[in-house]
């Protein structure tokens, strides 16, 4: 089922809306390739399907929004097993648009109420360009925020990583990092673990264990200066943790690194 709303173009000078609608695809329901000549911004409800822009190609799934900039050219389709329902706000930009827009697919699940009422706004009496071009400001101004999250994300990992390699040698612990930050443990290490792949304590044990490598290799040092060096008040504890991710014990790493 295919549900458009009629628009006049009132040709607005920041933001001017020229399509909006929703669809219920048929299985392989395809669309393109094709250049649009305005932002084209769809959001997939339910389903799945394959979204192609240039040589790259995305599968997609509910919560999910596929970003149509203009003059880029655009192939789409419907999931054979489970075709997409999609709602989509297409419109004209004299501004500056957020920078997260610049990525080809978006995961914003809170916008689905302003597609939504974008539009149901066909049933309104008058002036569904005036309400349709508030509704697309509400939308940028959250894609804005969600660019600032991401970007605020990216900081906190690369200020919790330069606090890991700089004071790994006087026992810093992942719950001294998450304080320095202002940032609750779990949620620090989620945010982390995302970012990274791995979470803060297994990056601040890799740290430790790479620098010691090096200070019994190359400096030569003890393994009880070396367990000092990085961070650990315990040597038993530190040749564990050695063992552990070398394989072997600090001495044996050091014999055999030095034949």
């Amino acid at each position: 089922m295919l549900t458009t709303v009629a628009i006049v173009n009132q040709h607005y000078r920041d933001i001017n809306p020229r399509v909006c609608g929703r669809q219920d695809c048929a299985p392989s329901h395809a669309y393109g390739p094709a250049v649009r000549s305005y932002w084209l911004l769809h959001y997939v409800a339910e389903g799945k399907g394959v979204f192609r822009i240039g040589e790259k190609e995305y599968h997609l799934h509910a919560s999910q929004i596929f970003v149509i900039r203009p003059g880029e050219l655009t192939y789409y389709e419907a999931d054979k097993e489970e075709p997409w329902r999609y709602l989509w706000i297409g419109f004209d930009s004299s501004v500056e648009m957020p920078g997260i827009l610049q990525q080809d697919v978006l995961t914003v699940p809170q916008v689905e109420p302003l597609f939504d009422a974008m539009v149901k706004c066909g049933d309104m009496p008058v002036q569904n360009e005036a309400f349709l071009s508030g509704k697309i400001w509400e939308l940028l101004s959250m894609f804005s925020y969600e660019h600032q999250q991401t970007g605020r994300s990216e900081l906190y990992v690369r200020q919790a990583k330069n606090f890991m390699e700089t004071e790994y040698m006087i026992g810093i612990t992942v719950n001294e990092v998450a304080a320095r930050l202002g940032l609750d443990r779990s949620y620090f290490s989620n945010l982390f673990k995302i970012q990274v792949g791995k979470t803060p304590q297994q990056y601040l044990n890799e740290v430790r264990m790479r620098q010691a490598a090096v200070q019994l290799v190359k400096f030569g040092y003890t393994v009880t200066e070396t367990a000092a060096s990085v961070g650990y008040a315990d040597v038993f504890a530190f040749s564990r943790m050695f063992k552990r991710y070398y394989g072997m014990s600090p001495r044996e790493y050091s014999r055999q690194s030095n034949l």
